[in-house]
């Protein structure tokens, strides 16, 4: 039986999204703020070269990605207070962690991603295991920048996504072989134009409460 490995939502809460509202107005672009915690030190040039290629998909449903500075952790505290902007917030946070933190999550073995979805609009987290990305990467004959790129999609859209949509599209099926990834091409993914309309959506939606929370860690006060 080939190997299965695993992209996985755990649904905490999300409003309902109203597609036809989205479809109804005007396409412009929508921005979303997205910032990377590095535990695993993934390089500089893989970080960036994945992002790119994440950037240049949703850039297509006319979704803009801004990418906060990474946060990088186990750096000397030089480097780590140079990378980490104390009154940045992000609507979207991704943890990339090591297989060791990832098993003390009891994250299954076969886990490359995992999306959390908040219970109060924006601040949603989701994790990567970067080096099961890179086995992966390796047993399917593939660049890690392209599978870590992969991954960092499918995360994203799952936690825009409505959490009890049916997602019949093949790119966001939850379980995946080794010789399924060999076909997969980042470069040439795509969103159903029902997909696009729901996550453009839910930025619309969550953005007044998320600019709110900016303001307040701006101004030096509580969030909640």
């Amino acid at each position: 039986m080939p190997r299965v490995i695993a992209l996985l939502l755990t649904a905490m809460s999300m409003g309902n999204a109203v597609a036809a509202s989205a479809q109804e107005r005007p396409f412009e672009e929508l921005p979303v703020t997205i910032k990377i915690h590095d535990y695993a030190h993934v390089s500089n040039g893989s970080l960036s070269r994945a992002t790119r290629l994440v950037s240049e998909v949703y850039q297509r449903i006319g979704v803009r990605t801004t990418w906060m500075d990474t946060v990088r952790f186990g750096e000397k505290k030089a480097n780590a207070e140079r990378s980490t902007p104390g009154n940045q917030i992000a609507q979207i946070t991704i943890l990339v962690v090591t297989q060791k933190m990832a098993s003390r999550g009891q994250m299954g073995p076969d886990v490359l991603g995992f999306a959390a979805v908040s219970t109060e609009g924006m601040g949603r987290i989701a994790y990567v295991v970067y080096d099961r990305v890179r086995d992966t990467a390796l047993a399917a004959g593939m660049s890690a920048d392209d599978v870590l790129a992969f991954v960092l999609v499918h995360d994203i859209a799952r936690l825009l996504l409505p959490t009890d949509l049916a997602l019949p599209s093949a790119a966001m099926k939850s379980q995946w072989t080794i010789a399924e990834f060999t076909h997969v091409d980042i470069r040439k993914m795509t969103f159903s134009s029902l997909q696009a309309s729901l996550m453009r959506t839910t930025i619309e939606n969550d953005y007044p409460s998320f600019a709110a929370r900016a303001a307040r860690v701006g101004s030096g006060q509580p969030t909640n």
